[in-house]
């Protein structure tokens, strides 16, 4: 039930029972039963959870400058390998849409950013030709794809990355 049916209901709820203790005056219970109802939508807005709802709808996503700017790197960036996982080579766009939801955008040549700036997928063509290591890896890896996880930085007015999650390809011929 959203949130919106939830008050809807409540109202016809207080509206019912208001209504039918009055003296036969309708005009009444439906004022009483507004202003119930009313009472009961501002004490709920005040709860902490509703606050932070409504806080997330209202910043549904960023701002065009920070979501499609270049980010940066935190001070103490997290650079992670996992080599458990391998991406195939078809199920690269399948992957990306995994980790940033459907509601992304191309922010570069292979990377892609959700809209609420917290995360990043990126297969840039290096990458994707592992013609650079994964700096933590204990071994070369190869091709792989970074998983990446962003704050923004108020001082500096961008997207920093705090953690990087590098993560091999496989299935390339090369």
């Amino acid at each position: 039930m959203n949130f919106k049916s939830f008050f809807v209901l409540l109202f016809l709820f207080m509206f019912i029972i208001v209504g039918f203790q009055t003296e036969g005056n309708a005009f009444v219970g439906v004022v009483r039963g507004a202003k119930i109802a009313s009472k009961a939508a501002k004490a709920a807005k005040n709860s902490k959870k509703v606050k932070n709802l409504v806080k997330t709808l209202k910043n549904k996503r960023l701002s065009d400058k920070l979501l499609l700017g270049k980010e940066g790197k935190a001070k103490n960036i997290q650079n992670i390998t996992d080599i458990t996982k391998a991406i195939k080579k078809g199920n690269i766009s399948g992957e990306r849409l995994k980790f940033l939801g459907k509601n992304f955008i191309k922010v570069g040549k292979g990377k892609w950013r959700n809209l609420k700036g917290t995360k990043q997928f990126r297969v840039k063509p290096n990458d994707y030709l592992g013609k650079h290591p994964a700096k933590t890896s204990p071994k070369y890896i190869g091709p792989h794809a970074h998983y990446e996880y962003l704050k923004l930085n108020k001082k500096k007015k961008k997207l920093d990355v705090y953690k990087n999650v590098h993560v091999p390809l496989a299935g390339f011929d090369y």
